[in-house]
């Protein structure tokens, strides 16, 4: 009987073993704030909000890229002043699409606090959950561009995100 207990523990100690570098990886992968690509329709009210805001668009160099976007050019510096923002690249001579993420802290010096999206040129992303005051920054790149890089023009607004149907 006292075999069967000892096997029994010991194939129990190596199950959970077993189970904490799954648990690890999945944690490691976890960020403070989420990205989610804007649909067809949200793209379209954030368009007639930004004519409506008269915003400008600004401009960034956006380089040719790893696809995982993680060596990216930094733009658009900003203070949170609500829990989520909106981004869309508008245009991005010979770019068919790009990679973006968020960071926290003053540009370059910050740490990444979202996944990164492909975002196809002139459709956009939400970043929530960020923290009202925060410096945060976005790093972009692309691995479509024909060239080495070209200057993109992109718009960042305060967002009240739409949930998904």
């Amino acid at each position: 009987m006292k075999k069967l207990q000892r096997l029994l523990a010991l194939v129990l100690c190596v199950c959970a073993l077993a189970a904490l570098p799954a648990v690890s990886a999945a944690d490691a992968e976890g960020y403070p704030a989420s990205i989610r690509v804007m649909t067809q329709e949200e793209r379209d009210d954030f368009e007639k909000q930004s004519a409506a805001a008269q915003y400008t668009p600004a401009t960034a160099y956006l380089p040719k890229n790893n696809p995982g976007g993680t060596n990216g050019n930094i733009c658009a510096p900003f203070q949170a002043q609500s829990g989520s923002v909106a981004f869309v690249l508008t245009s991005a001579p010979g770019a068919a699409s790009y990679n973006v993420q968020l960071y926290a802290g003053a540009p370059g010096a910050g740490e990444r606090v979202s996944d990164y999206a492909v975002v196809g040129v002139n459709n956009g992303v939400f970043f929530s959950g960020l923290t009202a005051g925060q410096d945060y920054y976005i790093k972009i790149s692309s691995d479509t561009l024909a060239t080495d890089g070209c200057t993109a023009l992109y718009i960042l607004a305060a967002a009240q995100e739409q949930q998904p149907a």
